[in-house]
């Protein structure tokens, strides 16, 4: 059996704001995978628009919903900012693998 009263000691600081980095950017591929399905391959500007506006809205959300109604976590406005990073690292990475190993809109 776990023993949960244990407080959890992070491997370095701030390790949580790299799993919403890296959570946001695996997102960020999947949603450019499907954006370029359904879309021309030069279509790649509104998508970041898109993308940089729902996941600051969708993280802030999270955030707020998460320090109001819940007593075992806090909203942190840096978990906003790594989530909308790691969307533009994903968004970024998707379109830049399409073009380096010439993936064409049939991701």
């Amino acid at each position: 059996m776990e023993r949960t009263d244990l407080p959890q000691v992070p491997l370095f600081p701030n390790q949580d704001k790299l799993a919403h980095l890296l959570a946001y950017a695996i997102l960020g591929v999947l949603w450019g995978a499907f954006w370029l399905r359904k879309r021309e391959p030069g279509f790649w500007k509104p998508y970041l628009i898109v993308l940089v506006f729902t996941s600051l809205i969708y993280g802030t959300i999270i955030e707020i919903l998460q320090g109001q109604i819940t007593l075992s976590r806090s909203a942190d406005v840096y978990d906003i900012v790594a989530n909308t990073v790691g969307m533009l690292v994903g968004a970024t990475a998707i379109f830049y693998l399409r073009s380096k190993v010439g993936l064409n809109n049939k991701v």
